[in-house]
């Protein structure tokens, strides 16, 4: 996905996959460009317990706008992943045992941090 060409992100490619924002997004012509940013922030690594070797926790933050523009909603989300590494002739071997959002009660929420699309929270 990093340096990839061809991965289209507009309203027409969101909106297929995401159709709760159909309405949201009828304003914007449907191959808007739209701009994806991610950031990741409180990593957290620990190797060697919980019967795996290795735990990483981490909070992704996440923000969609109109290219050049309008922002259409941040938020952040907490994750925990965890795997197993094995080496063999120098090769690493990743077996990803669990990707999944964390059940702290942060997660736990009704709407995006900033919302400049009038979600609510049904929609969210």
């Amino acid at each position: 996905m990093f340096n990839s060409t061809g991965i289209r992100l507009n309203v027409g490619s969101v909106t297929s996959v995401m159709p709760v924002l159909t309405d949201l997004l009828e304003d914007y012509a449907y191959d808007q460009p739209l701009k994806l940013i991610l950031s990741f922030s409180n990593i957290n690594v620990t190797f060697g317990k919980f019967d795996t070797d290795v735990v990483l926790e981490y909070t992704l933050h996440y923000k969609i706008g109109i290219d050049g523009g309008k922002e259409l909603f941040y938020d952040k989300i907490d994750i925990i992943s965890s795997a197993n590494i094995a080496a063999r002739n120098d090769i690493v071997f990743i077996n990803v045992l669990n990707h999944k959002i964390s059940e702290n009660k942060l997660n736990k929420k009704s709407l995006p941090i900033r919302n400049g699309i009038g979600m609510t929270k049904k929609q969210y």
